[in-house]
């Protein structure tokens, strides 16, 4: 007889794919981040995420601090349309950072 995981015990969905997602992310070579809704502050940063902008300093800095002006405003933007959805809003970005360009994809969630 074969026995059946209580599902009753199983964790979350979110707090299963908080546990897996960075590890997973981090052996594919993704930077994840993750931001606080309200101030736009940046409250969780992988090393892949330090490494692609060149710098340590991410944690409590807004889009604002780290980017030039026009894509943090591109991407403030695309953060308060993604509060105001009931899904997940996916939104593409380009970047240059250290006379390389990077195009970005970013899965935000409400």
């Amino acid at each position: 007889m074969s026995s059946v995981p209580d599902v009753a015990v199983a964790p979350p969905l979110p707090a299963m794919m908080a546990a897996v997602l960075p590890a997973v992310l981090a052996r594919q070579g993704e930077a994840m981040a993750l931001k606080d809704a309200r101030s736009g502050r940046y409250v969780h940063a992988d090393a892949s995420l330090a490494a692609l902008l060149g710098r340590e300093d991410v944690l409590g800095r807004t889009d604002a601090d780290l980017f030039d002006p026009e894509l943090a405003a591109a991407m403030r933007l695309a953060d308060q349309k993604a509060l105001a959805q009931a899904e997940a809003v996916d939104s593409e970005h380009r970047m240059e950072v250290a006379g390389r360009r990077h195009e970005i994809a970013v899965l935000r969630l409400a």
